[in-house]
């Protein structure tokens, strides 16, 4: 009996998978009619009637590689299990779903990437638009959020080469057109602003 959930991989948590009958008991197979079965786990129905199959009767190595922690929360109320299967793994449900006590987590620390290049601390200190707000403050941020490339790659001038765009030359690494927009139109004129508006469009 596992300690707890624990996540199998995209895709296989919804691959389709087999199982020759004799790898349950008898009672198990008595009314197949096939030697192997097959369940489609991205059939939600048939997941559900799988999970219960291995709950109940599964080698550690077969529910192991098929039982998704997240899933098998999702669709534990509508289970048919024996109360004994429920009692078993129910502590195992409720420790994976009691509200977390440590400090919100930051999705892919995309928080902290955006308040370093905006040059606010993170985590958010107490009275902090006080002392940041500054009128470029909301401007740059929606700049930096325009960016389509991910914050945890490193973008040093090292990484960077020189695009023209309409005769204005700025430093890119695989940058999209609305980067280029937002680096260019902070060194350019008039004039060239809204030509690279358009590319940032």
């Amino acid at each position: 009996m596992p300690d707890r959930l624990w996540s199998v991989p995209i895709p296989e948590c919804f691959a389709r998978v087999q199982a020759w009958k004799y790898v349950f008991p008898a009672e198990v197979y008595a009314s197949w009619s096939e030697e192997i079965r097959t369940w489609d786990l991205s059939n939600e129905t048939e997941r559900v009637d799988f999970y219960e199959l291995l709950l109940q009767h599964g080698a550690a190595p077969m529910v192991e590689g098929s039982v998704d922690g997240v899933l098998l929360i999702q669709a534990w109320p509508r289970m048919n299990l024996p109360e004994a299967i429920r009692t078993r793994w129910q502590p195992l449900i409720d420790a994976a779903t009691a509200p977390q006590n440590p400090p919100p987590h930051d999705p892919g620390g995309f928080n902290a990437w955006m308040a370093r290049e905006i040059g606010v601390p993170w985590p958010l200190t107490k009275g902090w638009r006080q002392q940041w707000r500054r009128p470029w403050l909301e401007a740059r941020a929606t700049r930096l959020h325009g960016r389509c490339w991910w914050p945890r790659r490193s973008r040093t001038a090292s990484h960077m080469r020189p695009v023209p765009v309409d005769a204005v030359e700025c430093l890119s690494s695989c940058v999209c057109g609305s980067e280029v927009g937002a680096v260019a139109t902070e060194h350019v004129d008039p004039l060239s602003l809204g030509v690279l508006q358009g590319v940032g469009d």
